[in-house]
């Protein structure tokens, strides 16, 4: 299992601490992988850091600012802080980012889908919505089964 794949695997079973700790050490040892620093940003928010997620993601995006993680992760985060319009942008980068039939694509899709249809629900009753909780876990159950896989 690579050193990714475990903390991966951390964060999937909520061993938020110790997966941050993991994506740390590798981003120190590979400060080049753009995903390793996406989902560096995933665990500091799930750590309540939001600043430090938002770190974590500027870097993963300048290192690759088309690729899929980066692009998942910038839409999560956006999507958890509430800016709808923000995470639909992004997950229509990360679907573009990779080939259609894809677990990655349609982990994209369907998170594509719940923001349009909350972005529609937003402007039918003219109200703002709440932050929401955590539906991205869908998400990161489906890239964490994709890791496995590879």
């Amino acid at each position: 299992m690579t050193p990714l794949a475990a903390a991966l695997r951390m964060l999937a079973r909520e061993e938020y601490e110790q997966g941050r700790g993991a994506l740390r050490r590798l981003v120190g040892r590979s400060p080049d992988d753009a995903v390793a620093w996406a989902y560096l940003s995933g665990a500091e928010l799930a750590m309540a850091d939001v600043d430090a997620a938002r770190a974590a993601l500027q870097h993963a995006l300048a290192l690759d600012p088309d690729g899929f993680a980066p692009r998942l992760k910038a839409g999560e985060l956006a999507l958890r802080l509430g800016d709808l319009q923000t995470a639909e942008t992004q997950f229509v980068a990360a679907l573009r980012a990779v080939e259609p039939g894809t677990a990655q694509a349609e982990a994209a899709r369907r998170a594509l889908v719940m923001v349009r249809t909350r972005l529609r629900g937003a402007i039918a009753h003219g109200a703002t919505l709440p932050r929401i909780g955590s539906p991205i876990a869908w998400v990161r159950r489906r890239w964490n089964a994709l890791e496995e896989v590879h």
